[in-house]
This record gives structure tokens, sequence and C-alpha cells, in this order.
């Protein structure tokens, strides 16, 4: 290596240190407003989980649309979906209660969709998952368990994660415009594709938003 490529390299180096500064710098103001947030809705007696599924999707569109140049997609993803995680413990708490499953896969999936510091809790059995779903806990499922047949109660679906993998808690799914809604049915929906059957249950994911389905049990929508 050349003493002027040498001296390029850390000229450009500085300038990349530099940015890093900046970045964090704006993480800073970003958790001081956070911090603001948690505070005005306790004090104002909000309590359970703060989640937003609508505005999280919205906020998602908006950045990958938005992009930064030339870096990822695919990493601009991951990295804001941890910045929303961690503002979210920062408000009032986050955890994710799960079934014990062996698929790394799958793992990956839900640590990149709620980040590393999110508080993790792996449960022996789908049941004692979803006990412990209420205020900040969300869960999360895979379609091949039978989580969707039983009375959910105040849960609610409001993210898909991958293809059969999605997560709940005690909130209300809003409505963004581009939405589906996850549904269970007593009977086959002629000739819609099923994501699941067992029982004599179908599980279906239509299109639209929905807080009510002819025929069908409602359990979430998400974008």
């Amino acid at each position: 290596m050349t003493d002027l490529l040498e001296k390029q390299l850390l000229g450009l180096r500085e300038k990349i240190d530099a940015v890093d500064v900046e970045l964090l710098e704006l993480l800073a103001k970003r958790a001081a407003h956070v911090t603001e947030v948690g505070k005005l809705k306790h004090s104002n007696g909000v309590e359970g989980s703060f989640i937003r599924s609508g505005r999280e999707a919205t906020m998602m569109r908006e950045i990958l649309a938005r992009g930064a140049g030339d870096f990822p997609k695919a990493a601009l993803f991951s990295i804001w979906r941890t910045i929303i995680s961690a503002s979210l413990k920062m408000e009032g708490g986050l955890k994710i209660a799960m079934p014990r499953t062996k698929s790394f896969h799958m793992h990956r999936l839900i640590i990149e969709y709620f980040g590393s510091c999110s508080d993790y809790n792996l449960c022996d059995t789908v049941d004692a998952a979803l006990a412990q779903v209420r205020g900040n806990v969300v869960g999360v499922f895979n379609v091949s368990d039978d989580w969707w047949q039983r009375d959910l109660g105040k849960h609610k679906v409001f993210a898909k994660i991958h293809d059969d993998i999605f997560a709940l808690a005690d909130i209300r799914p809003e409505k963004t415009g581009d939405d589906k809604t996850l549904i269970v049915s007593d009977v086959e929906i002629g000739d819609e594709p099923y994501l699941a059957t067992k029982n004599g249950k179908w599980l279906y994911e239509v299109d639209g938003y929905h807080t009510e389905y002819a025929g069908a049990t409602v359990l979430g929508s998400y974008a």
C-alpha cells in the first residue's frame, strides 16, 4: 500500500468517524424525545402496550421509500426495527414471549424484527407463552402451533413477521390503508388459499382491514 493511498484512506475513515459521531448525537436527541413521550403517556394514565402498529408500518414504508443512498434497504429495515423496539422499551418496556423452537431461522427473524435489546422469554408450551401476553408483553407464534384456534380474548394480531410467523398483543391494530387481516373460519372459503387447517378450522389471510368478517373470527390486522 502506497503512502498516498494510505493517506487517502485515512482521510475517508476520519469522515466516517465524524458521521458516526453525528449519528450518535441524533440518536441521543431521538432518545430524549422518546423519554418525553413515555413520561407524557404515564402522566396521563396510559398503560399497557405502547405499540402503535399503524405508525410503525407507515414509518417503515416512508424510510424504505426514501432510502439512504447506496445503503442496503434490508439493513435499513433491521436498523429501524431495532430503533423502534429500543424506543418501546424506553417508553414502557417491551418483552417477547414465544414457545421454544429448534428453528434458528425463526429466532433470527424474530430478533431482526424486535431487536436484540428486547427481553425474550422462551416458554415450554403455547399456552404458557399466551399466558405471558399482557401489558407490554408481546406473543410471537408460528401457524404450525394451534394458538389461532384458542379464544384469544383481548389479544390481537398486529404484525406479520414472516410468511407463517405472527405477533399479537393486547392492542387494537391500526388501519394503514394497505392491510391484511387474519381470520379463522369454520368452513373452507371457496378456492381461497389457507395458511393452515386443523380440527375443522381454517386460517386465512384476507385483503383489507377488518374488525368483523362474515362467518369468521377476526384475529387481527397488519400492514
